[in-house]
């Protein structure tokens, strides 16, 4: 299950009980706070989880103050009539990528200019490569958080090279773009290898490109732990946007109801959810994050945890008979009779656009509580901040209060 993750200043998510005095967190009014004080403390009683439309995950004390419409409410008093905020913030607190700062080049004996040429022996026999030296800067465009994004969706690193790989359907699309974008974001020279299954993998080679990657996206798919960096997550909003849309591209489909045509991205790193998460709702996307146990089949024995983080809504220009026009995605309904929900009982024409699960305002993206359960506190120990200012920081995403209760910081 997810771990108790807290947004920091930078846009990046850390681990509650990793948190040290006088780190900056991000607030729940969209500010900064620097922690004061780190506290963990015994809990003998149950724990809250709060299940609300499009977010399940958050597990607190009873005491836990919640930001709602009505103001901070603590967690063991809400009510199925309560709104949670989850808070649109974006760092944009860099607007470029130093690569010297994050990988030792005179360490690795790598050119710090210009570029030189590398021959790989493989099955297939000699192919000579173009090995670029890594600039000095790298300007956090929408070009470069594209390519991060599709890194993070489809990417791995071997000894001496960073790997994108995509299925035979992506031949055409993703694979000649990804190469393209090696050349415009990092003023490389990428490659296009097609395998004998279809398989395509671009090939950026150079182990500092490999290490630059690792630093700014860690971790891999496999041990289920990738996510980004701070050094990604502090960029601004187009670039932010680029590296959303890149991940979706690379990891999501397109889902369709009714009139309406949502897009769903997977992936078992908890943490890469969060991240894709935060960047969806500071982007104003509306997003849903749940998470769920595949099932297990003959072909796959054992499965991972997965995440979905959903953005909905994408309308259809074209209506279909029986659903309302305004592409709700709805059934139309003839009279107060055939609706079966009372929730939509006010909304007779099918237009209610989901209001009742989600709202959004500059600051928030709102979500309604559909419930409160009591879960045991495993490890027994609830950690707790304390932020300077504020007096608050974003919890799984959701906004609460320092200082009054705990959070389950396995």
């Amino acid at each position: 299950m997810l771990a108790v993750m807290i947004r920091m200043a930078d846009g990046s998510q850390r681990l509650i009980r990793d948190i040290r005095v006088l780190d900056e967190v991000a607030t729940a009014e969209g500010r900064t706070g620097t922690v004061t004080h780190v506290m963990a403390r015994r809990h003998t009683g149950a724990l809250i989880r709060i299940v609300a439309w499009g977010h399940s995950h958050l597990r607190c004390a009873p005491d836990r103050p919640v930001l709602t419409r009505r103001g901070f409410v603590a967690a063991g008093d809400l009510t199925d009539d309560d709104w949670i905020a989850l808070p649109r913030y974006i760092p944009a607190r860099a607007d470029s990528i130093e690569p010297g700062a994050l990988v030792n080049l005179m360490e690795l004996r790598a050119p710090t200019r210009g570029a030189r040429t590398v021959t790989h022996y493989g099955k297939t026999g000699a192919v000579d490569s173009v090995v670029e030296a890594l600039p000095p800067r790298l300007p956090m465009t929408a070009a470069l958080g594209r390519l991060l994004g599709l890194y993070a969706a489809e990417g791995n690193t071997t000894a001496n090279k960073v790997v994108w790989t995509y299925g035979a359907h992506e031949r055409d699309t993703l694979a000649p773009e990804t190469v393209a974008l090696i050349k415009e974001a990092l003023g490389a020279e990428g490659r296009a290898q097609p395998r004998p299954n279809g398989v395509v993998n671009v090939v950026l080679y150079g182990k500092a490109w490999r290490l630059l990657f690792e630093r700014l996206v860690p971790g891999t798919t496999k041990r289920g732990d990738k996510h980004l960096s701070e050094h990604v997550t502090a960029g601004d909003a187009a670039f932010l946007a680029g590296v959303l849309g890149g991940w979706y591209d690379g990891d999501g489909y397109v889902r369709v109801r009714g009139n309406v045509a949502s897009r769903d991205g997977i992936t078992v790193s908890a943490r890469l959810a969060l991240d894709m998460h935060a960047i969806a709702v500071g982007l104003g996307r509306r997003p849903a994050i749940v998470g769920s146990e595949p099932s297990v089949n003959r072909h796959a024995a054992t499965r991972q945890y997965r995440w979905n983080v959903t953005l909905p809504s994408e309308r259809k220009e074209e209506s279909r008979e029986g659903y309302c026009r305004c592409g709700c995605g709805e059934r139309v309904t003839a009279g107060l009779r055939a609706v079966r929900n009372p929730l939509k009982q006010q909304y007779i024409s099918g237009h209610h656009l989901r209001d009742y699960r989600s709202a959004q305002d500059e600051s928030y993206l709102w979500r309604k509580v559909r419930e409160v359960v009591e879960e045991p506190c495993e490890g027994g120990y609830v950690f707790d901040l304390e932020v300077e200012g504020d007096h608050s920081y974003i919890d799984e995403g959701i906004a609460v209060q320092d200082g009054a209760g705990g959070d389950d910081g396995r």
